[in-house]
């Protein structure tokens, strides 16, 4: 580790590169005990590590073992004192790689359904928790101060008052409220300062996830965010863009300052992390910081900082001289009854909406997607989610769903829109992350138009009518009515290549890859109707829904107003299109 720390040229490895690094060391070490090797003698032999990477390592493992001896054998013999593994070892190793990245399952994205449900429930506990924000900051300070500050309880002041002893520092009962203490027993906190300072970190760990929902950015760069992470922009077109300025450790030439895109549920989760790492550090500004620092310094420091260092969970973590503070631990086993909370249980509409996604992964025989058990919820689905469903395409259904994403959606279809000016400059100095959530929103646009294209052109069960709907009934469907495979196989290919393309309308959808030529103000798309577009592929449901608020609109209106007549005269091509479609429907079944 030494090695790969001191030793090794480049730009230096990032703590979670580290981190994995020591992981595999662990492992490494572990097994060369169990059949009494050193680890240098067990990096030599091909046969032993061969072993060792067969049946003690998981796909991750081996990726963290093949970058561990690059690393070792870039740093050379000399320098490390022994020599590693040869060439047939690690093509070996390169080969297994290779047929597991095969065999490897995408993330899944969250069901719309449990995904509205965790957005909503990182929303409640942050709402819960502004409520008693001030009181508990308040004790965590003050106790930070006194590590006695509201330890004792009423037995130890009855023993005191008894014994004719004096001690002026108040008990926990006595400091804190019952709305506190019912907000510690709801989350299953213990009540007293211990409690206040687990919900500390519980509300940094929901302000994290909330961040990463609603901005697509990495666990790692959303955990080392700086304090001072907040930027606006107005970009071409108007209107002021929320964008967090971190930094990524993933690029190959070392750290880089990098941008996204968030909304005003993103920037108020950081609004609440900074005032608690605004009294954590103010705390240690009061006793333990040993160097001043400047306010530009102050900015940098870490948004999410550890608790540990205000001493109420037990010894204070030492801030070193340089004045370096470490974020907290988020790993989620140790929020059990909380990531139980954010995780609902699955139903079979999830694995119905999961199979229109991927007809072709079987779902239902995978452990983690069984009907009834919770949702095996990770941090990188909410990246993926986020740009699966943010999306114009027509994916969300759930009202609710979609006025969370309304918002991001347009800020980052104008940040992060192909062949935009300010994507291509979202990276300092030029630096491209293929990585950063800018190209996956991007490469992720063609999947989700795709999936709605599935779910509500070829696999849906509704009545659909116009040039494209009458194509697909004729020429992409087999005489069972059934989606033949080629035919979806033909259609993922028009998508990739920009041949067919998918977007919701009022009355269904439009299948046009080119500039449209119907007015502007025909919202109503009723010269598409009028004229059976053949790009158009109109829902007879959603039909009837807009024939029913044209006819409510009408009816309020003033009948010899000439906003009557033209509202009239729509509606009076809506209801023509739609009996028209009934009576073909009619005739049709007989």
């Amino acid at each position: 580790m030494f090695s790969l720390i001191w030793l090794r040229n480049g730009a230096p490895l990032s703590v979670g590169s580290l981190t994995n690094f020591m992981s595999t060391v662990r492992a490494l070490a572990l097994y060369a005990d169990d059949i009494s090797y050193s680890i240098p003698e067990l990096l030599v032999d091909e046969t032993r590590l061969l072993d060792f990477s067969i049946n003690r390592c998981s796909r991750s493992r081996n990726k963290s073992l093949s970058s561990l001896l690059f690393n070792l054998e870039g740093i050379g013999e000399k320098l490390i004192g022994f020599s590693i593994a040869g060439e047939k070892f690690q093509r070996h190793l390169a080969a297994r790689l290779r047929e597991s990245a095969d065999e490897e399952k995408q993330t899944p994205p969250i069901p719309t359904r449990i995904y509205s449900e965790i957005l909503s429930s990182l929303s409640r506990e942050l709402s819960e928790w502004e409520k008693i924000a001030s009181e508990a900051l308040t004790i965590l300070r003050d106790a930070s101060a006194d590590p006695r500050y509201g330890r004792r309880g009423d037995a130890q002041e009855k023993l005191s008052r008894q014994l004719g002893l004096s001690d002026k520092r108040p008990i926990w009962t006595k400091i804190a409220s019952t709305h506190l203490r019912t907000y510690l027993q709801k989350k299953g906190l213990s009540d007293g300062v211990c409690g206040v300072a687990s919900a500390v970190t519980q509300i940094q760990l929901i302000a994290k996830l909330t961040i990463q929902a609603f901005s697509g950015m990495r666990d790692d760069e959303a955990r080392h965010l700086p304090y001072d992470c907040i930027e606006a922009t107005t970009p071409r077109g108007g209107g002021a863009q929320r964008l967090i300025r971190g930094r990524t450790t993933k690029l190959s030439k070392g750290p880089r300052d990098v941008r996204w895109v968030t909304n005003k549920e993103g920037h108020h989760a950081i609004e609440i992390a900074r005032k608690i790492a605004a009294t954590i550090y103010a705390t240690c500004a009061k006793s333990v910081l040993p160097v001043e620092v400047s306010s530009a310094q102050m900015k940098e420091r870490p948004l999410l900082v550890s608790v540990a260092y205000t001493a109420t969970t037990g010894k204070r973590r030492i801030v070193p001289a340089d004045g370096h503070f470490f974020a907290g631990n988020f790993w989620p086993p140790r929020f059990g009854k909380l990531w139980a909370r954010l995780q609902p249980v699955i139903e079979t509409c999830d694995l119905v909406e999961l199979e229109q996604i991927d007809e072709h992964r079987a779902w239902r025989s995978e452990k983690l997607f069984q009907i009834g058990s919770r949702w095996h919820l990770e941090t990188h689905q909410l990246r993926r989610s986020l740009a699966l469903y943010a999306q114009r395409s027509g994916l969300v259904s759930l009202p609710s769903l979609r006025r969370q994403l309304q918002h991001i959606t347009n800020e980052m279809t104008r940040y992060y829109s192909r062949g935009s000016l300010y994507a291509k400059n979202i990276f300092k100095d030029g630096i491209a992350d293929i990585g950063h959530f800018c190209f996956e929103w991007q490469t992720t646009q063609v999947e989700s138009e795709m999936i709605s294209y599935a779910t509500h052109v070829l696999f849906t069960d509704e009545k659909l009518f116009g040039g494209h709907a009458a194509f697909i009934a004729h020429r992409l469907q087999g005489t069972d009515r059934i989606v033949t495979t080629e035919a979806r196989a033909e259609t993922v290919r028009m998508f990739k290549n920009g041949q067919l393309s998918y977007r919701e309308t009022l009355i269904g959808g439009c299948i046009r890859t080119d500039e449209c030529e119907s007015p502007a103000v025909d919202w109503l798309n009723l010269e598409c109707i009028a004229n059976n577009c053949s790009h158009m592929v109109g829902s007879l449901r959603k039909l009837e829904l807009v024939v029913e608020e044209q006819e409510r609109l009408v009816s309020s209106l003033p009948p010899t107003s000439v906003l009557y007549r033209t509202e009239n005269a729509n509606l009076t091509v809506l209801v023509r299109a739609r009996d028209k479609i009934l009576q073909e429907r009619k005739d049709g079944s007989k």
